[in-house]
């Protein structure tokens, strides 16, 4: 492993499925990778135990695999820095906890939960106006018969931990804003801070790209870094994602899919997820963005970290249908009907049939799913409604003669049949709307849709002059 190689990595806990923001985090990371010809990690930080889930892992992988987000080594394609799963990692937190006990840098502490709430009570009690757990207090050992003791980093009183973020530039927190802080629970299971440091510096990473709720963690872990005498990553904390409101996009927020396999399921693309993903808080430079499509390589070539967007980026719905309708429309003729077909396999259509009805709406589909109604044009039948009858009335004339040009017609394909509609329309003197809308009504029963030919041949000669019969009721 070479030791100026770029290494970034994405390590969620397996407590639910891949988040919108979780899965911004890992594109950044790596696109940041790529761009530098460096390595993507997939680390799994699963020592919560309880909050894990039996489909948490299977999910994350499978939801990154699917985006394009392959990492060169995970949890079933490790290195040789050991397991990519921090519950089969305990051991080497054990060492790492001894060498701080023994260097006098933490210490054993009896303090349960219940006991730090009885002193802020007390400090209420006394009249203290903002009552606080103090450092002096946490460090009074008091031995507890039967129970297990927690451990934790003894903070310095006057150090300033900073660090320049690669997002918003130089920060930097005094050591009096925290207190001794857990490293090991009374289980002896590492706390997030703790063991995400020892895994990042054995893991080699170089960048840490996360989420701007982990400011508070950086302190602690740069004084960490600093204890171990390890060399520091630097860190990207993005903004955060916020929904049409202007609020924080939340897993209770219902205006927004939370979790990226459901985009999957409605019919999006992985190529166009990948694609609107990464212009959720960063922007190239120099780039033509007229368009903001950009292939999974093109990312990757102009990919640069100080684009990153310091304000919230807003999770725009409708740009994000854009953009899956930008990738649809490219699709060849095999990949559509692939693509849509698995949304209507049990529809009694012939694959002809279902291969012209796809090509005929693939330029207006936003999300796959959409095709389950736009097909029931051609299985349902609709009811014949006087409001309809009403708007064909004036244009009875023109049905009559369309009705007879298309009953002597033997090639029934949709060229023909447009051939047809246009020569009627210019000896009849009737063109535009005037024309078109007519026919579509009565062939359909609906204002809009895909190509009027297209629909007549799919339905076939004998149905499409049955619906234009229609002027006979008149």
């Amino acid at each position: 492993m070479e030791s100026n190689k770029v290494r970034t990595r994405y390590a969620p806990s397996p407590t639910g499925n891949l988040h919108i923001g979780g899965a911004r985090t890992a594109l950044f990371a790596y696109l940041h990778a790529k761009s530098k010809n460096g390595e993507f990690l997939l680390r799994l930080e699963d020592t919560d135990t309880e909050r894990n889930l039996e489909y948490g892992e299977k999910n994350q992988m499978d939801t990154l695999e699917w985006l394009g987000i392959i990492p060169d080594y995970s949890p079933i394609n490790p290195d040789e820095t050991g397991s990519f799963r921090q519950s089969e990692r305990l051991e080497i937190y054990e060492e790492k906890v001894k060498e701080l006990l023994n260097n006098g840098n933490a210490y054993l502490s009896w303090h349960t939960p219940e006991d730090l709430e009885a002193e802020l009570e007390k400090q209420s009690a006394a009249g203290k106006e903002n009552p606080r757990i103090t450092n002096d207090f946490l460090r009074y050992i008091t031995p507890k018969e039967n129970a297990k003791p927690s451990v934790r980093i003894k903070v310095p009183d006057d150090e300033i931990y900073e660090w320049d973020d690669g997002v918003r530039g130089k920060m930097s927190v005094p050591s009096s804003a925290i207190i001794d802080w857990v490293i090991q629970k009374s289980n002896g299971i590492p706390t997030y801070n703790f063991a995400n440091v020892v895994d990042d510096h054995l893991m080699k990473i170089t960048d840490v790209h996360r989420g701007e709720e982990h400011i508070s963690n950086t302190p602690k872990q740069i004084q960490l870094y600093k204890l171990f005498g390890w060399e520091i990553p630097k860190f990207y904390h993005l903004t955060i994602i916020i929904n049409d409101d202007g609020k924080k996009l939340s897993k209770r927020d219902e205006s927004v899919l939370q979790f990226i396999h459901l985009y999957k399921e409605r019919g999006y693309l992985s190529e166009a997820v990948f694609n609107f993903l990464s212009l959720l808080g960063w922007s190239p430079g120099g780039v033509n963005l007229e368009n903001e499509i950009f292939s999974h390589s093109e990312l990757i070539n102009i990919f640069d970290i100080k684009r990153f967007s310091k304000a919230p980026s807003k999770f725009d719905v409708k740009k994000l249908q854009w953009t899956n309708n930008q990738y649809i429309q490219k699709l060849n003729k095999n990949d559509i009907y692939e693509f849509l077909n698995k949304f209507v396999e049990e529809v009694n259509l012939s694959e002809e049939q279902k291969a012209i009805i796809f090509e005929s709406f693939q330029p207006g589909i936003h999300e796959g799913i959409e095709i389950i109604n736009l097909i029931k044009l051609f299985i349902e039948e609709p009811e014949a409604i006087d409001e309809f009858k009403d708007s064909l009335r004036d244009s009875k004339k023109l049905l009559v003669e369309i009705y007879s040009k298309l009953d002597d017609l033997e090639n029934w394909t949709s060229e023909e049949i447009k051939q047809i509609i246009n020569n009627t329309g210019k000896d009849m003197e009737i063109k535009g709307t005037q024309l078109h809308f007519p026919i579509r009504m009565a062939i359909t029963l609906k204002a809009h849709g895909p190509e009027l030919s297209k629909i007549m041949e799919i339905f076939g000669k004998g149905k499409s002059l049955e619906r234009l019969k229609i002027y006979e009721t008149l």
